[in-house]
């Protein structure tokens, strides 16, 4: 059984990470607050495969 990425994009935390880092420049916030973030999800999803886990918000 997997979880759609989909599921895991749209869960609060990474909407409030999005946020936090948005806020924490003034030039270029989107584009930072958008990689930061993306790294986040890789390192999640390559966490959760290395432990062969399902996603659970």
């Amino acid at each position: 059984m997997t979880v759609p990425i989909m599921s895991i994009i749209s869960d609060m935390l990474m909407i409030v990470y999005y946020d936090l880092k948005f806020k924490e420049v003034n030039v270029g916030q989107h584009k930072r607050a958008l990689a930061l973030t993306a790294r986040k999800l890789v390192r999640l999803v390559f966490r959760l495969l290395k432990d062969n886990r399902l996603y659970i918000p």
